[in-house]
C-alpha cells in the first residue's frame, strides 16, 4: 500500500495540463515519465494512435532538464521521402533549384527536444542518415560541405510494430538500438476508464458540466477505438448540437467500429440498451454478429471467441423476443429446425437445445 502511495504522489506532481493520470495504468505511466525524463536517453514512445504519445513526449520534455529549450514535432508520416532530409537537416543555397538557406528541425530544436512522430515511416535511405546523426551528434545541411553540431534529445513514437518491421526488414534494427534506449508504452483509452471525466473536464469543460448520468453510462460502456482523440471529438459533437441543454445519453453519438474478423462492442447496436435484461442485450448482439457474418456459425463464434454452442442459445432467446419483421434473415439460417416444435437440434459438441417451439419463425423443411 506505501509503495501504491508514492507512486500516486510521484505521478500527481505532472500537472493536468500536461498529462492526465488518475488511473493506475496512468499512475504507472506517470511514475516512468519522472523518473526518465531527468535523463538525456532517447525514448521510444508507442501506443494506439490518439492515444496521446504526443503529450506524453511533451511531459518528457517539460519534466526534462531541457523544458527551457525548444519542443519540435515532426510526423514523418507526412513528409514525402524526398524532402525528409531536406526537412531534417536543412538546406543550403545553391543545393537544388530554388533552395535558399533553411535551417532542418535539427538546428531548430538545438538545446531542446526533436519529436519524431510516427518513424517507423520513415524510408530505409533517410534512416540511414538519421543514425548517422545521433551516433555523431553532427548534421550535414543539404549541399553543404560542412557540418554543423547539435545537441539535441530524440524522442520518437510510431503505433506499429517496429519489431514486425525490422523482421521485414523496413526498418533498421541498429536504429531501433538507438532510438528505444528507454521505452514508454501508452495505454489505450480503455484501459483507462478512471481517467475518463477528468478527460472530459479538460478537454471539453462545457461539455462534461452537462453530461447526465446516461450520458457517462453510454460512454464508459464504449471501447474507444479511437482512443482520447475519438472522446474528444465525441464530446464537442454533442456540445455543439446541444449547446445549453442537458447532454443525455441520446445526444451521445458514436459510430460503430468493426471489421469483419473480430465484430466489436457498439453502444449504438440495434435494439441494445441499459432498459432491457442483459441477457436479452446480449442476445440480440449475437443476432447482428451472426447477420455479420451471413449466419456462419462458427465464425461468429471465432470472433467472439466463444463456442457454437453458446451462439446457437443466444440465436434462440433473442428471437423469442424480437419482433418477426424485425429480425436479421441470416440469423434464420443456422437455426434450421429449431422452428419446428419439439424438434431438438444437436450441435457440434454433443449438446441440445431446448425443443421449446417458437411459433413466430418462418417453418423450414426438415
Amino acid at each position: 500500500m506505501q509503495k501504491k502511495t508514492a507512486l500516486d504522489q510521484k505521478a500527481q506532481m505532472i500537472p493536468d495540463e500536461i498529462l492526465i493520470c488518475q488511473s493506475a495504468v496512468m499512475i504507472k505511466l506517470g511514475y516512468r515519465i519522472r523518473r526518465y525524463a531527468p535523463t538525456e536517453a532517447n525514448i521510444l514512445i508507442t501506443g494506439g494512435s490518439g492515444s496521446g504519445k504526443e503529450r506524453v513526449a511533451n511531459a518528457v520534455h517539460r519534466l526534462s532538464k531541457r523544458a527551457d529549450g525548444p519542443f519540435v514535432a515532426l510526423n514523418c508520416a507526412a513528409l514525402p521521402p524526398q524532402l525528409i532530409e531536406s526537412e531534417l537537416f536543412g538546406t543550403t543555397p545553391g543545393a537544388f533549384t530554388g533552395a535558399r538557406h533553411k535551417r532542418g528541425w535539427f538546428e531548430r530544436a538545438n538545446g531542446g527536444t526533436l519529436f519524431l512522430d510516427e518513424i517507423g515511416d520513415m524510408p530505409p535511405s533517410s534512416q540511414t542518415k538519421l543514425l548517422r546523426v545521433l551516433e555523431s551528434g553532427t548534421v550535414w545541411p543539404v549541399g553543404s560541405e560542412r557540418s554543423r553540431t547539435v545537441n539535441v534529445r530524440v524522442l520518437s513514437a510510431t503505433h506499429q510494430s517496429l519489431e514486425h518491421s525490422i523482421l521485414n526488414k523496413t526498418f533498421r534494427l541498429d536504429l531501433f538500438h538507438r532510438i528505444s534506449t528507454l521505452h514508454l508504452e501508452v495505454p489505450n483509452l480503455k484501459s483507462r476508464k478512471d481517467d475518463l471525466k477528468r478527460l472530459a473536464e479538460v478537454l471539453c469543460p462545457n461539455a462534461a458540466r452537462r453530461l447526465t448520468p446516461s450520458a457517462w453510462r453510454k460512454l464508459e460502456g464504449y471501447h474507444w477505438p479511437g482512443n482520447v482523440r475519438e472522446f474528444k471529438n465525441v464530446l464537442l459533437r454533442a456540445s455543439i448540437e446541444n449547446q445549453t441543454c442537458p447532454i443525455s445519453s441520446d445526444s451521445i453519438r458514436i459510430k460503430a467500429h468493426r471489421s469483419a474478423n473480430e465484430p466489436q462492442w457498439s453502444i449504438d447496436e440495434p435494439n441494445c440498451d441499459d432498459t432491457q435484461p442483459l441477457n436479452i442485450t446480449i442476445a440480440r448482439y449475437i443476432q447482428h454478429a451472426v447477420e455479420r457474418h451471413r449466419g456462419n456459425v462458427r465464425a461468429t463464434s471465432r470472433a467472439l471467441k466463444v463456442s457454437p454452442t453458446t451462439v446457437y442459445r443466444y440465436l434462440s432467446l433473442g428471437l423469442r423476443h424480437t419482433p418477426p419483421e424485425s429480425r436479421p434473415s441470416d440469423c434464420l439460417k443456422p437455426l434450421g429446425r429449431l422452428a419446428h416444435p419439439g424438434v431438438p437440434i444437436q450441435h457440434p459438441d454433443g449438446s441440445h437445445l431446448p425443443s421449446e417451439p417458437i411459433h413466430d419463425a418462418p417453418h423450414h423443411r426438415p
